[in-house]
């Protein structure tokens, strides 16, 4: 990466950072300039997913103040928790925009990435692997939230509990004093998992590019954001595109992640992560014929689609106890 992309990132993560405490709104031009696709229509995205997490969270603070009301406690209405955050239906409503969310997204990215290596290339079809990851990350991340919320309110009751206070003056907090932060959390959600779909769309066309053999991971923070040492470490690193990059986490443990903010890399790793991976190109490659290079991209689909179709019967198999041996 030029000297120029590399001071636009550097921008983009600053503008991050800004965008997340509300004080300015200069992250379309940023991401524009750190050569993000489709950079007004994504914050416009964000923004929407950010309206309808606040939403969702509000309603399930307003079901909150309701059970405390009526379980006349706060003793009795932190016994009501469980079985309050068994029968809420938050957790489906999340699962259910996050997936429409990433399903609107990434093609378009993707088909936007492709150009990076091959102007003349289009992602018409995304491969079986990714469409699942689609479904399964929507349904871990709504998880991940609903474990977040319902912490977050047996600490809530808790403090309440140790420090006197009324049910009417918890009641009014959640309804009224944002207490659950409802906002923030569904800024940093909307931004982190926009950032996310960028990076699984951007895997998608290095895969699907057979102009494509490597990919390189580059950090994009600076000093005045705190970036993480770790991310800065690995700056540069270049492996096959369908090999992971190494990561040595803050935790001292190791990951390999095929891309910044891929979802088996822990939460501290992944939000208000700034970095990128690119595409390296082959230029003997470029050199065929176009009908040369879509015979080769419609291969590598279905090449990784019948993969992928093994690794799930495997998987199911282990699953059901099935010994292949």
């Amino acid at each position: 990466m030029n000297k120029p992309t590399c001071k636009a990132c550097s921008a983009l993560a600053k503008a991050i950072d800004a965008y997340i405490a509300k004080v300015d709104d200069d992250l379309e031009g940023e991401l524009e300039s750190a050569g993000y696709a489709e950079a007004s229509e994504s914050v416009a995205g964000a923004s929407v997913l950010e309206e309808e997490i606040t939403k969702i969270l509000g309603d399930q603070s307003e079901a909150l103040a309701d059970l405390i009301k009526n379980a006349g406690s706060l003793e009795k209405a932190k016994a009501l928790l469980d079985q309050f955050f068994d029968d809420d239906e938050t957790r489906e409503k999340l699962e259910n925009l996050f997936k429409e969310y990433f399903s609107d997204q990434l093609l378009d990215l993707a088909n936007d990435y492709i150009k990076e290596s091959d102007g003349q290339l289009v992602v018409s079809t995304l491969r079986a692997r990714t469409t699942a990851w689609i479904t399964n990350w929507s349904g871990q991340l709504a998880n991940l939230m609903q474990l977040t919320s319902k912490t977050q309110m047996e600490t809530i009751l808790q403090n309440a509990l140790d420090n006197g206070e009324s049910v009417e003056s918890v009641r009014l907090k959640l309804q009224n004093a944002g207490i659950r932060q409802e906002a923030y959390r569904a800024r940093t959600a909307s931004l982190t998992e926009m950032l996310r779909a960028h990076s699984v769309a951007r895997q998608e066309a290095i895969i699907q590019s057979p102009a494509v053999d490597r990919k390189q991971w580059r950090h994009s923070g600076t000093a005045k954001i705190k970036p993480r040492e770790n991310h800065q470490a690995i700056d540069g690193q270049i492996k096959p595109k369908r090999e992971p990059f190494e990561l040595t986490g803050a935790d001292g443990g190791t990951y390999y992640p095929m891309y910044p903010r891929d979802d088996t890399l822990p939460p501290e790793e992944s939000i208000n992560c700034h970095c990128v991976h690119l595409p390296i190109v082959d230029d003997d490659v470029l050199a065929m014929s176009l009908e040369e290079r879509q015979a080769l991209q419609q291969k590598i689909i279905e090449e990784d689609d019948g993969e992928w179709e093994k690794e799930l019967d495997a998987r199911n198999r282990a699953l059901s106890g099935i010994d292949d041996e």
